[in-house]
């Protein structure tokens, strides 16, 4: 569903691949390979395509139907808030440490899953 919303709302808005990938600060076929599949973007820069598209990490995701932003007042839950607070500071992370944070996660989430505890 991703790579079908991104080029949808990329198109509507008359924007080339290489429009969109200046203004993400990537390459042309950074942008190719996320439309066709064969790459999937990390967080932060889902959150930043977002942004930068006018719309949803949930409209591209392909959760909602609509990719028209609604009043954050009206929308936002309190998992929202804190969703969006935590690509924030992702965003500000250099890759290596957006790496870092996943690993962590993962080592969390399977501790998680089993049972055990830190």
């Amino acid at each position: 569903m991703f790579p079908q919303r991104l080029k949808e709302i990329r198109t509507s808005q008359n924007l080339t691949q290489a429009g969109l990938a200046a203004k993400l600060g990537m390459a042309r076929n950074t942008v190719a390979m996320y439309e066709s599949g064969g790459r999937e973007p990390c967080p932060a820069i889902l959150h930043r395509m977002a942004e930068v598209l006018g719309t949803t990490t949930d409209y591209l995701l392909g959760c909602t139907p609509g990719h028209e932003l609604e009043s954050p007042a009206s929308c936002e839950s309190a998992n929202v808030r804190s969703v969006r607070e935590i690509l924030k500071m992702l965003d500000q992370l250099d890759e290596r440490g957006q790496s870092d944070v996943l690993q962590f996660v993962k080592f969390r989430l399977s501790q998680q899953e089993g049972g055990g505890r830190p």
